[in-house]
């Protein structure tokens, strides 16, 4: 997004927006709502997808959140707090200057079970692609000869 207009641009400044905010965030000082905060943020900077192996017969869900290491440090914390989600390694995303976390189907399960735990908006879209990889875990457990009915793609979002 630009935005060219002096004013508006001063405007947002003040209000505590800026150029790639994402890069140099630090993880705000709240106490409440951090589910609701954290689904919001993943809304923005956060991916959710089906992956097929080659290797693994069943398609998997990953999900994964990019922002700044120190950002994603303290999300790290919070996520083994509140949803038992085991701390992963942090590392480069691709060749930008951001950070990446990724979670596997099971810590993606856990990540969606905490940040839809509190009502509020959301993108549908993700919202429902975890619903996915929840009735495909169910499926593996209570039939694991079936093949599931979900496409072996990857649907990226950003």
């Amino acid at each position: 997004v630009r935005i060219g207009q002096p004013a508006a641009v001063a405007r947002l400044i003040d209000i505590g927006l800026g150029p790639r905010k994402s890069l140099v965030a630090p993880w705000p000082a709240i106490t409440a709502h951090e589910a609701s905060f954290l689904r919001g943020y993943f809304d923005g900077d956060g991916y959710v997808g089906i992956w097929q192996s080659k290797v693994v017969r069943h398609p998997s869900l990953r999900s994964s959140f990019v922002g700044s290491w120190p950002f994603l440090s303290v999300m790290q914390k919070l996520l083994l707090d509140r949803a038992s989600i085991n701390p992963k390694k942090i590392g480069r995303a691709g060749n930008s200057p951001a950070f990446q976390v990724q979670y596997n189907h099971r810590d993606s399960m856990a990540l969606a079970d905490f940040i839809y735990s509190e009502t509020g908006p959301c993108l549908s879209r993700k919202r429902d692609l975890f619903k996915s990889g929840r009735r495909e875990l169910l499926t593996r457990r209570l039939a694991p000869g079936l093949r599931p009915v979900i496409h072996p793609t990857t649907t990226q979002e950003d």
